[in-house]
């Protein structure tokens, strides 16, 4: 049997730094990890009967783990405060498609924005989860030091 194609989905997390006055101060980017409960997530929306009771990506979560991304993560290793819902705005900006390689992608952007009074530690992790707490991802980078001074947009880019 010979495969034409494959299914490689890839990530990236975009943490913009703005100051109050809404300028970009700085950003910085870190490369997703998929996880398996990631995984079997996109699996179980492809074949499940009861499609309506595996509930999408809706929310994130940051924290202060720094231990390597593993497969078999579940959660963040140090969660901060509650999971933030994503930002929903218009599906087609949301969704678009890209060439990547030759290859036309489908290409998700997903974001959320930490307010100034919101989530004030040196972040370290983040991830993306749905309403029932399954974690798709595990995305670790540098600290930032959050604090009343500034706000964070994170921003995924997945490639399917």
């Amino acid at each position: 049997m010979n495969l034409t194609d494959t299914l490689d989905i890839r990530g990236r997390l975009s943490i913009q730094v703005y100051n109050l006055e809404g300028e970009l101060l700085e950003t910085t980017i870190a490369n997703n990890s998929i996880v398996q409960t990631g995984r079997q997530l996109v699996a179980e929306r492809f074949v499940s009967s009861q499609m309506s009771q595996i509930k999408p990506i809706s929310q994130i979560a940051v924290g202060t783990g720094s231990q390597d991304v593993q497969p078999i993560d579940r959660n963040l290793h140090a969660q901060v405060g509650d999971r933030k819902a994503i930002k929903v705005g218009n599906f087609e900006d949301m969704i678009t498609w890209k060439e990547v390689d030759g290859i036309a992608r489908c290409h998700l952007k997903i974001s959320a924005d930490l307010e100034p009074t919101e989530y004030n530690a040196d972040l370290t992790e983040a991830g993306l989860f749905n309403e029932d707490g399954v974690m798709y991802n595990r995305v670790v980078f540098p600290a930032i030091r959050k604090t009343p001074a500034f706000r964070l947009t994170l921003l995924w880019q997945i490639l399917f």
